[in-house]
């Protein structure tokens, strides 16, 4: 008996996750069933910040979350090895592990779902999670995410896909279907309709799908000719495709030219005539990204002046009811499009306190959050932000996955506590920290002193449980006398939080409220490494206040 004591729910994908890995090890222990309306004063004083299961007790000392408990036990029972070797699948280990988290919502949305429509776009979004797993994780047709033997990954994906088939029984939908991996095999992309469980892929061949089987509105002319021009036009909205993507203003306005001088000469209201066709459908949609890009980009494409007849278009186009009533938001649009990381985002400087903590040499790529490079693209295919490192040609993703992954390679200066059990306690208050990130944009939308108090509340109830269970001993650091990885994944997003107070002209790290903390924070900055590469504060409000102004109007 290794003195192994597991409360959990014995349905839980999180404490199947532990027994799963418990029994893979061989391990005997002592299974608490908790009942989940009442749990026992055990389980609330062994995880007084979540209080809820499972909980690993080993030796009489509780460790809580369930995939920081699966790496607690392979890391002092060797047998049947979860975590990879190697550092670098062992990061990519990692990754997949994190990713795993977005299926969570997908759950009880699926389950909360009454209306057919509810229910299809639960099942969309779970699918959506599926298709990355099938493109970037299983696309070498392994056995299992860890090759032929089951690792980590498939310890955290296979407890979420138990709970999935079992609501396919009790909402009566497909989830896990083998028909959605065939749906589209040669494209492998969206949009596809399924129609009496028939599949139709690519937009434009499924827009004629549906016009020719229900013939209400029609959008492809009757007359032969006037049908084989639309088509012309349709082929030819293609071309327009490569400009929207590279964004390159002069094939844009070379397209435009096109379009009015031979397509909108007679001064058609729509490419359709009166009314809307499938040449507007087609032209329309590209034009919702084009005139995004103007925002992102500050440079006019769709130029009235220019492209009378063109602007003239859009304009009857875009404020058509139907149309309007399902037209894109313009400030979210710009949101989906860009990325708000960069040189000075809390993830960001995770990765450079770490490099400079170790002395490492790096080449620093600034990437533009409005234009992303084709290279950050393809090193972050799932994620598609920053940062991302490239060690030997290999990259590595996601702030605290990279900073793992320099501390196992470069163990100078180590960031990881060399105790498994308090390397469990360091990975669970990194976790925690993750809970401070959604009150950055509640404080941010607020306008009023209403919504401000709101949202500085939220954030001082993050703060108390940091200083109440974390910092209670009066450490230096969280990692003691040394500088640790919790320091440096909660002192980034401190970072974020002194400069809101400034921009938002509200006090968040109040020392007289939080003094463990304040000291804290006080002793992290002023640490030479990281003083000599904190980002300036003058430069940090500079830089946030637009991001903020687009967020604040897209609210």
């Amino acid at each position: 008996m290794e003195d192994l004591k597991l409360h959990g729910f014995w349905y839980s994908p999180f404490t199947m996750r532990v027994v799963w890995t418990l029994k893979l090890k061989g391990l005997s222990y002592e299974n608490i069933e908790e009942d989940r309306f009442n749990k026992s004063p055990q389980l609330l004083e062994y995880n007084p910040v979540h209080k809820k299961t499972p909980v690993l007790v080993h030796g009489g000392k509780p460790i809580c979350e369930s995939m920081i408990i699966v790496q607690y036990i392979d890391e002092l029972w060797p047998q049947n090895s979860l975590v990879p070797h190697d550092s670098y699948e062992r990061a990519q280990a990692r990754f997949w592990v994190a990713y795993s988290e977005q299926m969570v919502p997908a759950l009880p949305a699926l389950i909360q779902s009454n209306s057919a429509e509810e229910k299809e776009k639960a099942v969309q979004k779970a699918w959506e999670n599926f298709k990355v797993l099938e493109d970037h994780c299983l696309a070498d047709k392994r056995k299992f995410f860890g090759g032929d033997k089951i690792n980590i990954v498939d310890i955290a994906i296979g407890s979420f896909f138990v709970f999935f088939v079992t609501i396919e029984d009790l909402k009566q939908v497909k989830i896990l279907s083998p028909q959605l991996l065939e749906y589209n095999p040669v494209h492998k992309k969206i949009p596809v309709l399924v129609h009496g469980g028939k599949p139709i892929c690519e937009s434009m061949i499924i827009v004629q799908y549906i016009d020719e089987l229900w013939p209400q509105n029609p959008l492809v002319p009757l007359d032969p000719y006037d049908r084989a021009q639309a088509m012309f036009w349709v082929a030819y909205s293609e071309q327009m495709i490569p400009a929207q993507k590279e964004k390159d203003v002069e094939k844009a306005l070379e397209n435009f030219k096109v379009l009015e001088h031979h397509c909108l000469a007679d001064k058609r209201k729509f490419f359709g005539g009166d009314k809307i066709n499938i040449v507007d459908i087609a032209i329309g949609s590209l034009f919702a990204f084009f005139v995004t890009i103007e925002d992102i980009k500050q440079e006019k494409v769709l130029v009235a002046e220019r492209f009378p007849l063109l602007h003239l278009w859009f304009d009857n186009f875009k404020n058509v009811s139907i149309i309007k009533e399902n037209f894109p938001d313009r400030e979210k649009m710009s949101a989906t499009i860009k990325s708000i990381m960069e040189r000075r985002s809390p993830f960001t400087m995770r990765v450079v306190w770490t490099l400079k903590l170790k002395g490492l040499a790096y080449e620093n790529i600034e990437e533009d959050r409005y234009n992303k490079s084709p290279q950050l693209l393809e090193y972050n295919p799932v994620h598609k932000k920053t940062p991302v490192l490239v060690h030997g040609g290999k990259p590595i993703c996601e702030s605290m996955i990279i900073v793992q992954y320099i501390d196992e390679l470069w163990p100078q200066n180590p960031l990881v506590p060399h105790d498994p059990y308090d390397r469990a306690q360091a990975r669970f208050w990194v976790a925690y920290s993750e809970q401070l990130v959604p009150a950055l944009p509640a404080l941010i939308r607020s306008t009023t002193p209403e919504e401000k108090e709101k949202a500085v509340e939220m954030i001082w109830g993050n703060f108390k449980v940091l200083e109440d269970h974390c910092l209670a001993d009066k450490r230096k650091f969280f990692g003691g006398d040394k500088i640790n990885m919790v320091d440096i994944a909660i002192g980034s997003l401190l970072t974020v939080f002194v400069t809101a107070e400034d921009i938002k002209q509200v006090k968040i790290l109040v020392a007289e409220k939080f003094p463990l903390i304040h000291l804290w924070f006080d002793n992290f900055k002023n640490a030479p490494v990281i003083k000599e590469n904190f980002p300036d504060r003058e430069k940090m409000v500079a830089t946030l206040k637009p991001i903020m102004a687009r967020m604040l109007a897209s609210s």
